[in-house]
């Protein structure tokens, strides 16, 4: 009986020395040391701190600032977990901040395992402060600077011109009468331009007509010199010629005004009733000239008076050169009359050519009446209208006619038909 009371009690003691033992040895000390105890296989020991620290080095400083973190406790059984730049390694990291400026605060969580129950603890907050510090002058280091790149090729081109291109009239340019002047654009085989001038005939557009003759001839003129070699011409032709001139008196009026040297003929002229010779000449001078006739056009220069006539001599149109006309003709009224010979088109109208100076030539014709003197008929006459009044007294009375100019002596018309 004795025995199994002993044996009760010393299991009693066995089982209640543990309890007795953490809570009033074991527990009080570690309580004192602020630690928590667990209790593993039969022994009980801390489990973690009950607190944690987060710390950083510097916390302020000028730009670039590299601040190192580390937090505790750093057991192999706690974990970290922050809001920080950097991830921990082995309870440490470093940052490095590039701008100024107030980071943070930074907050750490620390959790530990221990027999399978977990801690967790908070660790105090961290900021940090950076600076905006001048950087420290740095020496640029001096190196070659590459050698530039190498030209691009000069360009290549096929050398070649243009087509030309008129620039003038023909003639102009330094050209010849049948040649225009032109230019063109050429290109080098280095691609630049330059410009040729020429002179390229056209002969279609640079043509010269022109007339080169034109005679008036009368029985005491030939254009502007007197003569009188048409009356000799005329009569071998016309033997029947009912009025005949006195070629003596003719040539003694023209003898005797050179001795006295008037000026009184005014050639070309004629007299009423007189036949006129008519005649003109029209050549091509270079180029295509194109088809054509020669005109001679009689017309009064001044239709505010009257009678007067008109008349016109022409060849046939066509492109054959040299071209020519001649033809007589009898006024029936005295008059200035404008005589004009001219190479024309189908309208009558000038040819236009590169001189148009030269289309053309023209005289005066003056064409007089008779009258008479003591009531005989004279043949001779000349214009006086402008003369004084004492010169037509002395040409009255004495031995040259007087004028009558524009009018019919009526006398002379009884008398004779004219």
């Amino acid at each position: 009986m004795k025995n199994n009371n002993f044996i009760f009690i010393i299991t009693s003691l066995l089982l209640i020395l543990p309890l007795i033992t953490e809570a009033f040895i074991f527990r009080p000390f570690f309580d004192l040391l602020g630690k928590p105890l667990t209790f593993e296989k039969g022994i009980f020991l801390p489990a973690c701190e009950q607190s944690c620290s987060l710390s950083a080095s510097p916390t302020s400083g000028s730009a670039p600032l590299t601040v190192t973190f580390n937090v505790s406790p750093n057991s192999s059984n706690c974990s970290v977990s922050w809001n920080g730049p950097c991830t921990f390694n082995n309870f440490s990291c470093n940052y490095t901040y590039q701008n100024p400026g107030n980071y943070g605060p930074y907050r750490a969580t620390v959790v530990c395992r221990v027999a399978g129950e977990s801690f967790t603890y908070e660790c105090s907050s961290r900021s940090i402060t950076v600076t905006g510090g001048s950087s420290p002058p740095t020496s640029t280091p001096t190196s070659t600077p590459p050698p530039p790149p190498p030209p691009p090729p000069p360009p290549t081109c096929n050398p070649s011109c243009g087509n030309w291109s008129i620039t003038g009239n023909c003639g102009t340019g330094g050209c010849p009468p049948t040649h225009r002047p032109a230019v063109r654009t050429c290109i080098r085989q280095d691609c630049s331009t330059y410009q040729e001038n020429t002179c390229l005939p056209d002969p279609n557009n640079c043509f010269d007509v022109a007339v080169t003759k034109l005679d008036i001839r009368s029985f005491i003129c030939k254009n502007n010199t007197p003569d009188i070699s048409y009356i000799s011409d005329y009569l071998s032709r016309n033997p029947n010629y009912q009025y005949p001139p006195s070629t003596t008196a003719a040539t003694d009026y023209m003898n005797i005004n050179q001795i006295e040297g008037k000026t009184i003929l005014q050639c070309p002229e004629t007299q009423r009733n007189r036949p006129v010779e008519f005649s003109a000449k029209g050549e091509c001078n270079f180029g295509n000239c194109p088809s054509s006739k020669l005109r001679i056009f009689i017309k009064p220069e001044d239709i505010s008076a009257s009678p007067y006539e008109t008349k016109s001599i022409e060849s046939q149109f066509n492109s054959s050169y040299p071209k020519e006309v001649k033809e007589e003709y009898i006024f029936q009224n005295a008059y200035n009359y404008s005589v004009t010979a001219c190479l024309v088109n189908n309208n009558n109208n000038p040819i236009t050519d590169v001189n148009p100076s030269n289309n053309c030539r023209q005289f005066s014709l003056k064409v007089y009446d008779y009258y008479c003197r003591l009531g005989f008929c004279v043949q001779t006459q000349r214009d006086w209208r402008n003369h004084p009044l004492y010169e037509k007294t002395i040409q009255v009375l004495g031995k040259n006619d007087a004028p009558c100019r524009f009018w019919r002596n009526q006398i002379c018309r009884a008398r004779f038909g004219f």
